[in-house]
């Protein structure tokens, strides 16, 4: 199990700990997520909560997007075991 990431170019799997692992190293390197949009389909009655841990079909904004995989990448550049 893991998350599907789907662009408008570019589709990737990643597993659940790569992913959990991606996003601490974005947040540790300086990433503000700004959330995710619910799904095309979401009841807007209901709350959203803008969680990047799920595959619900939710959506991240480029900017965002771009930002948690700049901040990711950042780990490298500083020799993180």
């Amino acid at each position: 199990m893991g998350m599907d990431l789907l662009g408008a170019k570019r589709e990737l799997y990643v597993s659940y700990p790569n992913w959990a692992t991606a996003l601490v190293l974005a947040l540790d390197f300086g990433w503000q997520p700004a959330g995710t949009q619910p799904p095309g389909d979401w009841d807007e009655k209901e709350e959203w909560n803008g969680h990047y841990c799920g595959n619900g079909s939710q959506r991240v904004l480029a900017e965002d997007a771009k930002g948690l995989a700049d901040r990711a990448s950042t780990c490298g550049d500083n020799n993180v075991r």
